[in-house]
């Protein structure tokens, strides 16, 4: 019996490329919209830790009349920081007893695991680098390799402002380092304004008051020991700027941009042209990187009356 080949019907070797070459365009197209679709469900994610940390920042407030300092210790080697403080109001209860923060020091060796504990509140979703960065600075000065933070809390306008050990001004920001203040353990009346901030030192008005925002980490371009931050704790407090690097921000570089020491000063994220913040009303703010910023000592552009508590002039819009 023969056959013949020539009646049946099929696809030449060129038709076959064709619909190859159409596929691969049809997959090119849709790569980057899914790809879009990703980022703007981390970028929803990361907007929840955030509105999830101004909740804990006014229930913190509700139960000790001021809200979080920077950071706080009982030595001037290493401090808690304010991340370690909102952990029972962020649903973090147990963690926040391992750390015992009252009598002990984030660098204790009975805290190396504590420190390890990975806080998915403070992780933004659209920085993939690793947990545990020994470029993170914390990390990087002592042995304990802790788990990074995306969030750090605003601290001045310019420059990192430490005056409990330096000669500097009061920070302008709505987050100061406490030092070793003991009233602030049990939320009493601080005796130096700068060490706690009350609702009423906001005079530009919570609403117009930048409280945290996002910092990138930034290990994959072997940039050193100056990358995102941690949670738990602030090293070397006493520095000009070394506790800074861990846990605020500042107005010091443009946001997404700088390089070096100060990059890991100011604020920035994997989120394209921007950053997201949290103000002390609790509310969510996607700031673009391209928003009004000169930064200097003077608060004189949007972004700077942003991260000033009292400065007394309208923000205008961003």
């Amino acid at each position: 019996m023969r056959h013949n080949f020539r009646d049946r019907s099929g696809f030449t070797l060129i038709e076959l490329l064709v619909v190859i070459a159409i596929i691969g365009v049809l997959v090119g197209l849709l790569l980057p919209a899914v790809q879009q679709a990703r980022e703007a469900a981390r970028r929803v994610s990361c907007n929840n830790n955030l509105k999830q940390m101004g909740i804990a920042l006014h229930n913190y407030n509700d139960r000790y009349k001021n809200f979080p300092p920077l950071g706080i210790g009982h030595d001037a080697d290493q401090a808690w920081a304010w991340g370690a403080l909102l952990l029972p109001f962020m649903e973090e209860v147990a963690a926040y007893d391992a750390c015992d923060v009252e009598n002990s020091e984030p660098n204790d060796a009975a805290k190396a695991s504590v420190i390890r504990t990975v806080i998915n509140g403070y992780i933004c979703p659209s920085d993939l680098t690793p947990t545990f960065s020994n470029s993170i600075w914390y990390n990087s000065r002592t042995s304990r390799d802790g788990a990074k933070s995306n969030y750090v809390a605003s601290n001045d306008h310019y420059e990192p402002r430490n005056p409990i050990y330096q000669n500097h001004r009061a920070p302008s920001g709505a987050f100061q380092f406490a030092g070793t203040d003991p009233s602030l353990w049990t939320g009493g009346s601080s005796p130096s304004s700068y060490r706690a901030r009350r609702m009423r030192d906001l005079v530009d008005g919570s609403s117009s008051t930048i409280a945290i925002g996002e910092r990138r980490d930034r290990t994959s371009n072997g940039s050193g020991n100056r990358e995102a931050a941690v949670w738990f704790g602030i090293w070397a407090p006493r520095h000009n700027r070394d506790y800074a690097y861990d846990a605020a921000g500042t107005g010091r570089q443009y946001i997404n941009k700088g390089t070096g020491w100060w990059f890991t000063t100011g604020f920035s994220s994997n989120h394209p042209q921007g950053t997201q913040f949290v103000f002390m009303d609790g509310s969510t703010h996607f700031i673009n990187e391209n928003i009004d910023h000169v930064p200097n000592t003077a608060v004189n552009s949007t972004f700077e009356r942003l991260l000033s508590i009292n400065d007394g002039q309208p923000v205008g819009s961003y």
